[in-house]
């Protein structure tokens, strides 16, 4: 079967444009929607993986470095940080043995918001890494009984009710009155022991 169109003939048609076509260019730029431009003027990287394969599409690891080798000589001065003082507190001493992020990049772990509990998932965790303990020492012999459940029931998670306004931000959620429905009652809140035990007078054996 013979084709309608020779490569000439087509060569020709492109050339005098005997057939419409459609040439479309796109780019990859930012498009802010708003009027302060220094968020998009950073130019900020969500996917790195996603910018090293565009890299890899567009030929830029097939690049060659070929400027001529230099010699350079540095001279630099180094001082260590030795103290740190955090945005509300008083200037601490800062030990050269403990990493400089564990203290400037910790922030306060969100825990309560008035009467309402959060960080349910942190809250179950502290809690079962108690009732580990206190199996431990069973096992061992230093507990003459076994009180895992006298702490659960003393620090139970309460279950949601969604007709209490008290309970409404959890309810709000589904994700999250499932959650806290299911652990209701079942499993032990060790943030809320452990606020217990920020009182002096009080004992984790009360």
């Amino acid at each position: 079967m013979a084709l309608p169109y020779t490569v000439a003939v087509m060569d020709e048609a492109l050339v005098t444009r005997a057939f419409p076509a459609i040439t479309r260019w796109n780019r990859l730029e930012g498009s802010p929607r708003t009027h302060d431009f220094h968020r998009a003027l950073r130019a900020e990287v969500r996917d790195a993986l996603w910018m090293l394969t565009k890299q890899w599409q567009l030929g830029e690891f097939e690049g060659d470095d070929a400027a001529s080798p230099v010699m350079a000589r540095v001279c630099i001065d180094t001082a260590p940080i030795d103290r740190f003082q955090a945005a509300s507190g008083p200037a601490e001493t800062l030990g050269l043995d403990q990493p400089l992020e564990a203290r400037v990049e910790r922030r306060t772990l969100p825990l309560r918001a008035g009467t309402q509990y959060l960080s349910l998932d942190l809250r179950m965790t502290v809690g079962r890494r108690w009732l580990k303990m206190l199996e431990r020492e069973r096992v061992e012999g230093r507990l003459s009984a076994d009180y895992r459940q006298a702490y659960i029931n003393a620090y139970h998670v309460p279950v949601p009710d969604p007709a209490n306004a008290a309970d409404a931000m959890v309810c709000a959620h589904a994700d999250a009155w499932q959650e806290a429905s299911a652990a209701g009652e079942r499993a032990m809140d060790g943030i809320a022991f452990l606020e217990y035990l920020d009182d002096p007078a009080h004992n984790a054996f009360d």
